[in-house]
């Protein structure tokens, strides 16, 4: 039995919109001994500074400050936030001999302005997850996985349907809910997926946790690669799993981050961005 944890992220990308105009899906693919392996490294880096270990933790850790304060948590939460260079780089030098892969997708969004990305939204979303969706089909196909289920972050605003709508799809016909794009892996019906999409929280679900780091240091490889910013703690730790990427060290782009539109400014410096990461 494998599985797929992922996670979204967005990010301002090359139109300097006025909301993020770049959706991240995507997270970490693995069998029982991979994922417990991830499970592991994440335990001890809480480790590190509690008992309690079952605390969250994300790669923008101020998005928990409100939950650390209610919990009574606001000291660990100063610690984690002053360390934050210190256990990333941790965690991920510590994962790069687990048998993991890293699945994503990149999707440019269909306009600048803030009502046109409000506007379409809903369906940049689904794009991005089915585009991962059918790399994860594909690495299946080759790892001949005798099961295979997909755990997803609860959604913002609360929209499950979109992904039961979209998996579903993928289950029965091998093919994308609203345009009838085939995958190329086939229906994962066929490839022993579970029939159903599964949903988790961040909060709660340590390897959910793990996808949101991994998704969070290739959101900072994007921003530089586009360059937004310049590089930091994001691409150090995603030079420590590069080789966990699918595709690596060759064929990242298309096979381990599908990149929407295939052409253009986003497709060419990523692809440039990661020829300078593996050479």
């Amino acid at each position: 039995m494998e599985k797929w944890y992922a996670d979204n992220s967005e990010l301002n990308g090359i139109w300097d919109a006025e909301i993020p105009d770049i959706l991240l899906f995507g997270g970490v693919v693995g069998d029982q001994e991979a994922l417990a392996g991830l499970q592991h490294a994440l335990a001890e880096v809480k480790s590190e500074y509690t008992d309690e270990i079952r605390f969250p933790l994300k790669w923008n850790l101020k998005d928990l400050r409100t939950h650390f304060q209610s919990v009574g948590e606001g000291n660990l939460y100063r610690r984690l936030l002053e360390d934050a260079s210190t256990w990333r780089r941790e965690f991920f030098d510590s994962v790069r001999d687990v048998d993991f892969t890293v699945i994503a997708a990149a999707v440019l969004g269909y306009g600048k302005d803030r009502k046109t990305l409000k506007q379409t939204k809903e369906a940049l979303t689904r794009f991005a997850f089915s585009n991962a969706l059918m790399r994860v089909g594909l690495h299946a196909r080759e790892s001949d996985s005798t099961g295979f289920e997909v755990v997803l972050d609860w959604p913002e605003g609360n929209n499950s349907q979109l992904y039961a709508d979209e998996y579903r799809s993928a289950f029965e016909l091998g093919k994308t809910s609203t345009d009838g794009i085939a995958y190329n892996c086939g229906s994962l019906s066929e490839l022993g997926f579970a029939d159903s999409v599964f949903f988790s929280t961040g909060r709660e679900c340590h390897l959910l946790q793990v996808a949101d780091l991994v998704v969070g240091c290739l959101r900072e490889f994007v921003e530089v690669a586009l360059q937004k910013r310049n590089p930091g703690d994001g691409c150090q730790c995603l030079s420590l799993i590069r080789d966990r990427i699918r595709g690596a060290p060759r064929h990242v782009v298309g096979w381990g981050l599908s990149v929407a539109p295939t052409q253009g400014p986003l497709a060419e410096a990523l692809k440039s961005a990661f020829s300078d990461l593996y050479n």
